[in-house]
């Protein structure tokens, strides 16, 4: 069994129920769902002018690989009314794989550790509810480390 840490955000639409949905299709289809985050509303990241985002993060044991939980969750996406029109726009669900083990994988499709996790307040808060000592493998840092860093070096930023 793998432990796979995965991170959902939504801003469109009904977002508790598409974080709701989304968890229940990943029990179905990914694994078992061992810890979940509290939901923290945020500000929207990289095009800024649209509804917040509801974030959350997840622990789940997983015996499917890396890319079939990607497969899963494109479908999981698409099946909750998601449409990839533009990058960082709207979206009813976004989930992220995040670390899968201590797995350190670069492909064209997938980059394992979440390449940008570690910058992006949004990320880092729902983790820390659930994983403060999972250790990053790419940094052999943990993430109460990567918060911790991420407040110091955005101090005073509004919406992170």
């Amino acid at each position: 069994m793998a432990t796979v840490i995965l991170h959902l955000g939504s801003n469109k639409g009904d977002r508790h129920h598409h974080i709701q949905s989304a968890y229940n299709i990943i029990e179905k289809e990914i694994g078992n769902i061992k810890n979940r985050s509290s939901l923290y509303e945020t500000k929207a990241w990289g095009m800024v002018e649209q509804n917040s985002f509801l974030n959350s993060a997840t622990i789940v044991e997983s015996n499917v690989s890396p890319f079939k939980i990607l497969h899963e969750i494109h479908n999981l996406e698409s099946a909750l009314g998601r449409k990839r029109i533009e990058k960082w726009g709207p979206r009813e669900i976004d989930v992220d794989i995040i670390f899968y083990d201590n797995l350190i994988l670069q492909s064209s499709i997938l980059n394992l550790p979440h390449p940008h996790f570690a910058n992006r307040g949004f990320v880092l808060k729902p983790l820390l509810d659930i994983a403060p000592e999972f250790i990053d493998p790419s940094s052999n840092k943990t993430i109460s480390h990567h918060y911790e860093n991420f407040i110091e070096m955005n101090v005073g930023k509004v919406g992170e």
